[in-house]
């Protein structure tokens, strides 16, 4: 028999967040007792959202450094070889991947922009929202259906992979996160006016509040670990990651003492 030290077993995930509060992307995996370690450091952006190229292995996230001058960088897994992909966006808070069709989402201002995912191909434009603060976005492969959440009216919003037959599926809830369950169909979000993790059909039908955030302290990070069945939640200016059932039942600390965690996902 022939063991090998350094390989990868199924059940070793990882998480990746970002830690905003020391201007670092890290990682932890999800076995038991696992220390988080630093991925890259981020001095002089400022990110919020992220999201995983899982056939490309690269990792995209938005820097809102610069008003009017957000960009989108995109890394190895790893931390290495970071390129600035795209710039000239507005306020980019979340980026979202479809890749069967090679492009990428941004939540930048008022408007959904769109571009390649190599940053060609750029619409600033793609999907506007008048008067709009968008805050969170996310994709769904399986209807190709665009998720994004504006926050100064406080909707949710749906729309086509083309941009077409955008409107609001969820009113009144005001949030900065936003996790697409395509096994399930399933949207989870966080509403700060309920003080909450929520979770709706894919139609924005059958809201439950599924977990409490104490101190309506955000849920700025959402994501899912599939092989656990488990979701996974940032409570941004309380220090912590929190996960728990899909249902919301077991909710437990994953993670405590983290810098204001944001935007995250498990590879």
């Amino acid at each position: 028999m022939i063991i090998d030290p350094n390989a990868v077993i199924d059940t070793d995930k990882e998480l990746y967040f970002i830690e905003y509060g020391s201007k670092l992307v890290r990682k932890i995996s999800l076995i038991p007792g696992s220390a988080a370690e630093t991925v890259v450091n981020m001095t002089g952006k400022e990110a919020h959202g992220m999201a995983y190229d899982s056939v490309n292995k690269k990792i995209y996230y938005c820097d809102f450094q610069n008003a009017n001058a957000g960009k989108i960088w995109r890394m190895d897994a790893d931390g290495s070889n970071p390129v600035e992909v795209l710039s000239g966006l507005s306020a980019p808070y979340g980026v979202a991947l479809n890749l069967a069709e090679g492009k990428m989402y941004i939540a930048d201002g008022a408007n959904v922009s769109r571009a390649n995912l190599d940053g060609s191909g750029f619409e600033k434009s793609f999907i506007p929202v008048f008067g709009g603060a968008l805050r969170a976005i996310g994709f769904n492969s399986k209807t190709n259906i665009i998720y994004f959440y504006e926050v100064n009216n406080e909707d949710l919003y749906a729309a086509k992979s083309d941009g077409t037959g955008a409107g609001k599926i969820i009113e009144g809830a005001y949030g900065y996160g936003i996790f697409v369950d395509v096994v399930n169909q399933k949207i989870y979000y966080d509403d700060r006016r309920k003080t909450g993790i929520m979770q709706a059909n894919a139609d924005g039908s059958g809201i439950v509040k599924i977990a409490n955030v104490a101190g309506n302290r955000g849920g700025s990070g959402i994501t899912v670990d599939y092989k656990d069945n488990k979701l996974y939640w940032a409570e941004t200016n309380n220090g912590l990651i929190k996960r728990s059932n899909l249902d919301g039942t077991g909710a437990e600390t994953f993670l405590s003492g983290v810098n204001n965690p944001r935007g995250m996902f498990i590879k």
